[in-house]
Parts: structure tokens; sequence; C-alpha cells
């Protein structure tokens, strides 16, 4: 009996000393934008610098280290469906081609830049292998400038999984960018495992979203996609007619050198959010069953959070893996 007292004491202690063990850590890489109100990348800071949190409880950030990625990957998709045809003159095609072959132009020559065109199904293809020049070739094509081509529905989703698989295996700083009016209605995929897809890869989703009178399919769409792109970290560029004073201002777009400054400018910046960022290292616990919400927060040298800083990051954290 006196043994049989002394085992099951024993069995106590290690249960208790088991039980206060704290969970195993595991540490989480994330990339994080920092842009100024210019759109200009804010360097030099520190893992001091953030502050992060989760469920109101403060999650340690270890490191973290500003990059210049000077050979970024990004899959660029324009939507050629028949809702990018509205418009007077063809103008909001106009503005697509322009944004396309504004950020082709932009991006670093070290980039590898592949491109895709879709409506209710992938139209035209290009590798990042091939070269650019194929790609603006095609984009000033007769082909590619008669708005009469643009037909069919919007497989959107089915279209982002694509450039998912283009980008495999995942590389830290991947991104989609995305032009189009955020319609959605032929695609099989839907957008929760489009969400799982973009978390487990961390990819970024980019957006240029033209924005203008839509059928409530459509702005069921635009809603999704905006928190498809919110969550991975990107981020959604807004160009509606109402952005302007124009002639018919909430109905139609208008197509000047003017309205081709706004495109560059917003383009350069979702160029300048690919490939310049902070790569945060952060103490996660393994025993997170599922991606959680976190607030991440720059602050200034006195602890305040900075409100002339534009910081965008995943809205969930992944959950941890295990140490080996």
């Amino acid at each position: 009996m006196d043994h049989l007292r002394t085992l099951l004491s024993g069995m106590v202690v290690v249960a208790a000393v088991l039980q206060a063990q704290p969970d195993k850590q595991c540490t989480q890489v994330l990339v994080v934008n920092a842009l100024d109100e210019r759109g200009v990348p804010v360097q030099g800071l520190s893992a001091n610098a953030f502050r992060a949190s989760s469920r109101g409880n403060p999650i340690t950030i270890t490191s973290a280290q500003f990059r210049e990625n000077v050979a970024a990957r990004a899959v660029v998709l324009l939507d050629s469906s028949g809702s990018m045809s509205s418009g007077r003159d063809s103008n909001k095609w106009k503005i697509a081609l322009t944004a396309t072959s504004e950020f082709i132009s932009a991006a670093p020559p070290a980039w590898q830049v592949s491109f895709m065109t879709f409506a209710d199904s992938i139209k035209e293809k290009f590798s990042a292998a091939g070269g650019r020049e194929a790609i603006q070739k095609w984009l000033k094509s007769p082909e590619a400038n008669k708005s009469t081509n643009l037909k069919g529905k919007t497989a959107l989703f089915d279209t982002i999984r694509a450039a998912l698989n283009e980008l495999q295996p995942a590389q830290t700083g991947d991104a989609i960018f995305v032009i189009t009016d955020g319609g959605e209605n032929n695609s099989a995929e839907k957008a929760s495992l489009i969400e799982r897809e973009l978390h487990s890869s961390a990819t970024r989703l980019f957006v240029f979203m033209l924005n203008d009178a839509m059928t409530s399919e459509e702005q069921l769409g635009a809603v999704t996609l905006y928190d498809l792109a919110r969550r991975s970290g990107g981020s959604v560029l807004n160009f509606s007619p109402q952005s302007f004073e124009t002639k018919f201002p909430h109905r139609e777009y208008e197509y000047d050198d003017k309205i081709g400054a706004h495109v560059r400018a917003g383009t350069d910046i979702i160029g300048t959010e690919i490939g310049s960022y902070y790569v945060l290292a952060i103490r996660g616990q393994v025993s997170i069953p599922k991606p959680e919400p976190w607030k991440l927060e720059l602050l200034d040298a006195k602890g305040h959070k900075r409100k002339n800083v534009n910081v965008t990051y995943p809205s969930h954290l992944p959950r941890c893996v295990p140490p080996v």
C-alpha cells in the first residue's frame, strides 16, 4: 500500500509539473507593409517599433527586417469579361489596359512577372520566362484594344487559384495583382478555399478595382475580393468614376492624361508594396488550432500609435507548426 501511495504521489507531482509548463512556442514569419502618406516605404524600423496583440493578449515580435525584393514574383491577372466593356468609348477597358501596362513596365528588370487574361476561363497566358516584351506587344495589339472582344462571365476565383499554382513552390513576398471590376459569377472554386490557399502559401493579393455601377451579384464579388486581399496582407486600390471631376459623375469613366497619371500613381504604389516590405518574426503558440485574428500597430518614439503610416498585414495569424 505504501508503494502504491508513493507511485500515485509521484504521478500527481509529474502531472502538476506538466500542467505548469507553458505551451511550446514556434516562430512565424509574416510579410508586412509600412508606407507613409506619399506611398513611400518607412525604413529602419526595429521590432520594438511594432506592437502586436491577439484577443487582447500581447504578441512578441522577435525581429523586423526591411527587404527590397529585387527578384519578386508577381502574377498579373486582367479581367477581360463582358462587364469590362461598359463605359463611353470603352474608357473602362482603356484604364484596365493602362494599369496593366504601367505595372508591368515599372516592375524592376529582375522581377519574375507572368500574365493572364480571363473571363469564364483563362484566355491569354504569358509566363515570366517568356519576358515582358511579348506581354506589352499583346497589350498594344488591335486584338487587345477591341472592346468587342470582351465577352463572357467572370471566373475570378478559378483564375486566382491558377495563379497560385503558377507560384508553386511558394516564396516569401509572392504576389498576385488583379485588375478587375470585382464581378464573380462563373467560378467553381469557393472564396473560402482561395483564402486558405493564400494563407497557407503566404501569397498576398493586390487589386486594382474598377468600381463602377454593378449588379448585386457583382457587388458581392467585389466585397469578397476586398476581404480576400485584406486577409492576405495585400491591398485594394478603388478606381471609380466618382473619384474624379468628370462630365458624367457617378455614371461613366473618362480617360485623359490626368486619369492616366492617376492610374500610374496607383500602380506604382502597388508595385512598391509588392517589392518593399518588412519580414516580421513573431513568437506564437503551437496550441492555436486555427488562424487567429490579430492587431498590428506602428509606434513612435514615445510608444504612441503612428497615424501618418499605413500598415498592411495578414488579418489572421497562421496556425503554428510544432517545432521538431
